[in-house]
């Protein structure tokens, strides 16, 4: 059971990462404080599925 949800993380979850950290260029958080941070993490996210929309909507 935890082989098995280990490999679908590798899968869905840390690609995720990867994109945000290299192809944005994000490497660290530029506020201090865990809510500071826990905003600043949901925009990165909001901004990379935009991202990710747009891209599909321009490929239609």
């Amino acid at each position: 059971e935890g082989n098995k949800k280990y490999r679908s993380r590798k899968i869905d979850v840390e690609p995720v990462f990867g994109q945000i950290k290299h192809n944005r260029k994000f490497n660290r958080f530029s506020l201090r404080g865990l809510s500071k941070n826990t905003t600043d993490w949901g925009l990165i996210c909001v901004a990379h599925n935009l991202k990710k929309w747009d891209d599909l909507l321009q490929n239609r």
